[in-house]
């Protein structure tokens, strides 16, 4: 599967949610490798981040190295960072859910939309007769 890098992130707060849900041990098994597969592919963005952070960072005096808003260095953090999450990614080994799998979840729609279509495949029910038909 392809995937954009920020449409990647958005799923993980997701799927993270699915993590912490009571679900059957087939289930559970099936997102931790979903997991995996995410958590590999954003470690790379992740680091990549805290590099820049680091080079165009300044330390408070808490010891943390921020950003700090309105400056050129903010600038130039996001002129680095912000094509690297337009760039696409390929995962591959994990089987997606049906929805089906997660229906005992508590999972909002903001959270489970991302989610759709890519690790959460719905399965519709085929109606013989057309819509609207008696």
């Amino acid at each position: 599967m392809e995937i954009v890098i920020k449409d990647l992130k958005a799923c993980e707060r997701g799927i993270v949610k699915l993590m912490n849900s009571d679900l059957p041990a087939r289930t559970s098994y099936k997102l931790t490798a979903i997991l995996k597969t995410v958590r590999d592919s954003l470690q790379s963005l992740d680091q990549t981040r805290t590099d820049l952070v680091r080079k165009y960072g300044v330390q408070g005096k808490d010891g943390i190295i921020r950003i700090q808003p309105g400056t050129d260095e903010e600038i130039k953090f996001k002129e680095e960072f912000e094509p690297i999450l337009e760039e696409t990614v390929f995962l591959d080994k994990f089987k997606p859910l049906s929805i089906e799998d997660i229906a005992e979840a508590r999972i909002s729609p903001v959270e489970l939309e991302p989610l759709l279509n890519r690790f959460v495949i719905a399965l519709q029910a085929v109606s013989e007769k057309p819509v609207g038909a008696s």
